[in-house]
C-alpha cells in the first residue's frame, strides 16, 4: 500500500445544493465547431438516465454531468469556492434533507467554470431527491502527499480511492490502471488558467475525429481514469514534456471548439514517474462498487 501522510489530514464538511440546469451562453441553443446552433440540453440539476460507468459520448446534450450537480451558490461565491476546493473525488456524501434524508453517495468530480460538484447515488435515491435538497461532503484529501514520492502531486482525490485504484509500485515507478491515454495536444478549454490544479478541470478536444478514434475517445464512460500524456496539472494546467497527469472523466462530451469531455485531475508529476496500464474496469463505478 501506498505510504501516505492522509493520517495527518482532517476530515471536514461542506456543504452543496442541487443546481438548476443552465441556458446555453446563446440563450436555448449552442453554437458548434462548424458554425451550426445546435439547441440542446445543458448542464445542471439531476441527471437519471445517465451515470458514472456509462458512455459520455455522442448524448444529444452540451456538457451534460451524470447524477447530481451541485454547488453551494445560496451564500456566496466564497462559500462556493471553498466546497469546489475540498471536495475530492472519492469523497462519501450524505443527503441532508428530503424524502432520501441520510442516504450516503460518493463525489465524482468538479467542473470549472461551472463550480459544480458531481455527486452519485443510486437510482432509487435520485427518484427520492428534490432541487431544494441538500448534501454534505465529509472533505478529506486536500493536502494529501505521497510519502515515497514527493514529486508526486495529489490533487481533488480520497485517501481511500487512491488505495482503491490497485496502483503498483515497480522500479521507482508507479504503474496505474486506466481506461484511455489521452495525448496533451487534445487538451483544450481549462489548460492555461492561473487557478491551482486540485479544483475545476479541463477539457478534452474532440473535434478531431481521426485522433479521437486513434485513440479510442470515442468510447469514453463517465468515470473513466485516464492518462494524459505531456501534461501537468501541478499549479494550473499545461502542456510539459514528460508530465503526466491521471484525472477522471467527469462530463459528457460537446459540439463547442475547444471543449469536449471534461477531466477532474488527480494526480500529476512533472518526471517520468507516472505510467498507465490499460484496464477497461479503472471507473469509478468499478472502484466504487457499483459495477461489478
Amino acid at each position: 500500500m501506498l505510504r501516505t501522510n492522509e493520517h495527518l489530514l482532517p476530515v471536514i464538511s461542506v456543504q452543496s445544493y442541487i443546481t438548476e440546469p443552465v441556458v446555453m451562453p446563446m440563450g436555448d441553443a449552442e453554437i458548434g465547431d462548424h458554425g451550426k446552433a445546435h439547441a440542446i440540453p445543458g448542464m445542471g440539476g439531476i441527471c437519471y438516465n445517465f451515470q458514472i460507468g456509462d458512455c459520455c459520448m455522442g448524448l444529444c446534450g452540451e456538457h451534460i454531468e451524470a447524477g447530481v450537480s451541485s454547488k453551494n451558490a445560496k451564500l456566496n461565491v466564497n462559500r462556493n469556492r471553498g466546497t469546489n476546493s475540498h471536495a475530492c473525488v472519492g469523497n462519501r456524501v450524505k443527503i441532508q434533507s428530503g424524502e432520501a434524508k441520510g442516504r450516503w453517495g460518493w463525489v465524482t468530480g468538479t467542473h470549472g467554470g461551472a463550480e459544480h460538484v458531481f455527486l452519485h447515488f443510486d437510482p432509487e435515491t435520485l427518484d427520492m431527491l428534490c432541487m431544494d435538497d441538500s448534501f454534505l461532503i465529509k472533505s478529506v484529501g486536500y493536502g494529501l502527499k505521497l510519502l515515497d514520492y514527493p514529486d508526486v502531486m495529489p490533487l481533488a482525490i480520497d485517501p481511500e480511492l487512491l488505495h482503491k485504484m490497485n496502483i503498483e509500485e515497480k522500479d521507482g515507478k508507479l504503474i496505474i490502471p486506466v481506461a484511455k491515454k489521452v495525448p496533451a495536444c487534445l487538451m483544450g478549454s481549462g489548460i492555461g488558467r492561473m487557478e491551482p490544479g486540485f479544483t475545476g478541470d479541463a477539457d478534452i478536444i474532440t473535434t478531431d475525429k481521426e485522433l479521437t478514434e486513434q485513440y479510442g475517445l470515442n468510447e469514453l464512460r463517465f468515470g473513466d481514469i485516464v492518462l494524459i500524456e505531456d501534461f501537468d496539472s501541478s499549479w494550473g494546467r499545461g502542456y510539459c514534456k514528460g508530465a503526466v497527469t491521471i484525472g477522471c472523466i467527469i462530463h459528457g462530451d460537446t459540439y463547442c471548439s475547444g471543449h469536449g469531455p471534461g477531466v477532474t485531475s488527480l494526480l500529476t508529476c512533472k518526471k517520468p514517474i507516472i505510467e498507465g496500464r490499460i484496464d477497461e474496469k479503472a471507473n469509478l463505478a468499478y472502484l466504487f462498487g457499483v459495477k461489478e
